[in-house]
């Protein structure tokens, strides 16, 4: 005998493995399960007696609880009989136990039965509505011979009517018949549970007939199924006048064969994609550390993109797009098992009262995918960091296209899709999530940890936070942009130009931003690329201030070049760099600061860039307020390279700590702006209007 400690989740025999054991469930639960049931094992009740020794397990045998487990070699029937002989003070509640196993597993094949007859009924109904529904929808008719090709199941007696109520009565008179019967003689006990064994067993064969019919069924008659669900969903929504009211939320049915059958993805694929699904939806498995658990993950990513590509493209063709499509694309939703009703219609009601940003900054996946294949704007960076030329370039380099075809695939909108889907979609969704061990594409109520409507990401909430954020560091999105006009004189001119970053809204409920690049290729004046779940999780503020304090970052060595780290080109990454570089030498610096920084440095494993963004954060939550928590050197760094806005630096003229670097500021400031007179008082004695660039850079200047 062998003692076995299950955690929740845990499987203690998968379906398909040699059956070499017979265990007795000392504590905890177990769940018993195939395609066709589930039913659940208490405490004291032998598990896997249906099983037959040296063949494999018809089912899977998973811990619903804690549990411990008695194991016992298992290699014939005998074997079976010395474990009750060898446990006869147990011996009468494992016969109990058994018993009302059984009752258990009736129940469940009777469900079973109900719901294999339900299927075909149904499928029938559907078959009846079909030809209304294409004269609505205007779609023309067509015939599924292998609809009518169906029987209804077979009429099948789970149990003659003797041995039910011969269960009924052994349960009724449970107390007395382990107090007065099984404890007579332990061949008594061996003889009732081989008896009930048998009862199983037979139970056994009619639940896989039902099963048999169940997957015949609905493998035949896949075709009609998807396309029926994708027309019913077009006329529910024609019928009600193309809009819904905002209470009234339609029954999501068949969802992924509805998904399917829109965007006519390939069958293999598809059917790939719907299986990966179910098996997740189905498991109980909570460790995302887990084998089983990654498996499941990992087939449902590996075909998620492929439908998501085939569905988007379907979209963009079609005038009329089922609700549960526009779901879909928005938020992962593919699967009605895995969020319930009431989710379900708040994910709906937020699908129909969302409206796309006006400032044209915001953007939900499939928009922003639409952007990508209009050619509106290029494709994002590759993880390797190469846009889609530089990529296209490096595949020609290796030889592995040739330069007729890499003309091609610069104009080629499928490929460049490929490649936003390949990058930007795949990686930043896992990022974004926040939890890359539990990640899944697909949407999952079990992964909503705030209510959804607080959770959700509006577009004038979003850009509301990201201005009040941008009031304080009000120089972050302006970048110096070179102008020349020879004509009035300016041979080159640089003027501070706002670029406003794209954001873009990932189909998961997550917890953290990702920037994911700064500028598009090497032209300064492109918007930056944020990412963010559509249902963030966490404190917008701050998460937005860490997007901000990466960008101050990025977007410095960027600009820098090679230079980034070179004091003697001064910027914001080179003095940071020293400064933490040099802190020890520092006199500046008391041992208190210089034993906090050490710390710090430590904290982070000497990566410069998560101390600054640390520091950044620091500065725009606390310095702002009064609240002094940085060293001088940093602070002075900061407000140099990050100055606050003009109302705060007023109200910290008089600060002992900020009073010198405002003064500092507004000196370099009146500089700047004396010399933009002169620039002015030289054009217009020209007798020329002053371009609106030379005027930006005084609006500037005036902040």
């Amino acid at each position: 005998m062998q003692i076995i400690e299950l955690k929740k989740g845990q499987t203690l025999h998968a379906q398909g493995s040699p059956v070499q054991t017979i265990d007795i469930i000392s504590k905890g639960e177990i769940n018993v399960f195939n395609d066709g049931i589930s039913i659940v094992l208490k405490g004291g009740t032998i598990c896997g007696l249906p099983e037959t020794p040296g063949d494999n397990y018809m089912f899977t045998y998973q811990a619903q609880t804690d549990a411990t487990i008695a194991s016992y070699p298992f290699t014939r029937i005998e074997d079976l009989i010395s474990v009750i002989k060898a446990n006869p003070k147990i011996a009468p509640i494992l016969v109990s136990n058994v018993y009302r196993s059984y009752q258990i597993a009736l129940d469940a094949c009777h469900k079973q039965l109900e719901e294999a007859s339900a299927l075909y009924k149904d499928l029938m109904a559907d078959y009846e509505q079909y030809p209304s529904l294409c004269t609505i929808t205007g779609t023309q008719l067509k015939a599924y011979p292998e609809v009518l090709n169906q029987s209804p199941l077979p009429d099948i007696k789970l149990a003659p009517n003797w041995r039910i109520s011969y269960i009924n009565a052994i349960l009724d008179n449970d107390a007395a018949l382990r107090k007065a019967f099984y404890t007579i003689n332990i061949d008594i006990d061996v003889a009732m549970i081989l008896t009930c064994v048998q009862y199983l067993n037979s139970l056994c064969q009619y639940s896989f007939e039902i099963l048999r019919y169940s997957k015949t069924l609905l493998k035949e008659t896949a075709a009609f199924r998807s396309a029926f669900s994708t027309i019913k969903s077009k006329a529910d929504q024609i019928m009600n006048g193309g809009e819904e009211s905002p209470d009234t939320v339609p029954e999501f049915k068949d969802v992924l064969n509805t998904l399917l059958a829109f965007g006519n993805v390939d069958p293999e694929i598809g059917e790939a994609f719907a299986d990966s699904v179910r098996a997740y939806a189905s498991s109980t498995v909570t460790d995302a550390f887990s084998d089983e658990y990654r498996k499941v993950r990992r087939d449902v990513a590996t075909h998620f993109y492929k439908v998501y590509k085939a569905v988007f493209l379907a979209s963009l063709s079609e005038s009329l797009v089922p609700d549960v499509v526009h779901m879909f694309l928005m938020f992962g939703y593919c699967h009605e098992d895995l969020v319930s009703a009431e989710q379900t219609a708040t994910l709906y009601r937020i699908m129909k009262s969302y409206s796309p940003d006006p400032g044209g900054h915001i953007f939900t996946m499939p928009e922003w995918l639409e952007m990508i294949y209009e050619g509106q704007v290029v494709p994002s960076r590759n993880e390797f960091n190469l846009d889609y030329q530089g990529y296209l370039n490096e595949q020609k380099s290796q030889g592995n296209i040739t330069e007729e075809k890499m003309n091609e695939l610069l104009e080629d909108a499928d490929a460049k899709l490929d490649f936003e889907i390949g990058n930007l979609f795949m990686l930043s969704n896992r990022v974004t999530f926040g939890r890359a061990s539990a990640f899944v594409p697909v949407f999952d109520e079990a992964n909503i940890t705030k209510p959804l409507p607080d959770a959700f990401l509006r577009s004038d909430l979003l850009q509301s936070q990201v201005d009040a954020l941008k009031s304080d560091d009000y120089t972050i999105f302006y970048r110096n942009v070179m102008y020349s006009n020879p004509s009035i004189g300016l041979n080159t001119f640089t003027y501070a130009k706002e670029v406003m970053p794209y954001f873009i809204l990932l189909p998961n409920c997550g917890s953290r931003i990702s920037l994911w690049q700064e500028i598009e290729g090497r032209k300064r004046d492109t918007p930056a690329r944020y990412c963010i779940s559509i249902f963030h999780s966490s404190e917008l503020s701050d998460t937005l201030l860490q997007g901000f304090a990466d960008y101050r970052w990025e977007m410095c060595k960027t600009i820098q070049g090679i230079h980034w780290n070179d004091v003697t080109d001064p910027s914001l990454t080179s003095e940071y760099c020293d400064y933490l570089q040099f802190y020890k030498k520092n006199r500046m610096l008391t041992e208190d600061q210089k034993e906090k920084l050490y710390e710090q440095l430590k904290k982070y494993s000497n990566h410069y860039n998560q101390v600054f963004m640390s520091d950044y954060i620091t500065y725009m939550k606390f310095e702002r307020t009064g609240s002094l928590r940085l060293n001088k050197i940093a602070r002075q760094i900061l407000f140099a390279y990050c100055p606050f806005s003009k109302e705060l630096r007023e109200k910290m003229t008089s600060s002992p700590q900020y009073g010198d670097l405002v003064k500092t500021f507004d000196t370099k400031n009146a500089t700047a702006m004396h010399t933009l007179e002169n620039v002015f008082t030289k054009i217009e004695k020209g007798g020329f209007e002053v371009p609106d660039e030379v005027k930006a850079q005084k609006d500037y200047l005036e902040l």
